[in-house]
């Protein structure tokens, strides 16, 4: 596997980060030479109405495609108030798209979305037996060693080489 990374900007730098990029685009290819291409931005205005992130997803196959817009436009909260953002501590936003944060969004005391679900189904899983069809131990460190190697490669430009994909 390889991972090719560049990524900059001045938002989070700006906001006291030096190591954090505004954006960033990796290619990642597999041993069997499936390719990857990830992109990240948050280099957004500040009242984008996202209380998180906006994610975009395209997977591109010769037995199919798959496109997402997880956006949540159609979803839409304003309010005088303002909506607590996610990620940053004391932003609100007079609106925003409902759904736009990983973590989820809360509601009537109870946090709905998918850390929520994620939490609710291992915790079944550890008081049940019941089955948790989250991420194996083994998927996040694959997970983790891509990351680092985007960030690697980012840092000093140059590709970066991992024993990952063999059998993956």
């Amino acid at each position: 596997m390889e991972v090719i990374c560049r990524g900059g900007g001045f938002v989070f730098k700006e906001a006291g980060y030096p190591k954090v990029d505004d954006v960033s685009w990796s290619i990642i290819t597999f041993a069997d030479g499936a390719t990857v291409n990830l992109g990240i931005c948050y280099a957004l205005p500040a009242k984008y109405p996202t209380a998180g992130q906006s994610i975009r997803l395209e997977v591109i196959g010769t037995d199919g495609v798959m496109l997402f817009d997880e956006d949540h436009k159609e979803n839409i909260l304003y309010t005088e108030k303002g909506y607590p953002h996610a990620y940053v501590p004391d932003h609100n936003l007079p609106m925003v798209f409902l759904g736009s944060t990983s973590s989820g969004d809360w509601a009537l005391d109870t946090m709905y979305g998918p850390i929520g679900d994620e939490t609710r189904n291992w915790l079944d899983h550890l008081s049940t037996g019941r089955p948790c069809h989250l991420a194996t131990a083994e998927d996040a460190r694959q997970t983790l060693e891509v990351t680092i190697a985007m960030e690697e490669s980012s840092r000093t430009g140059d590709a970066v080489r991992l024993p990952l994909g063999e059998g993956h």
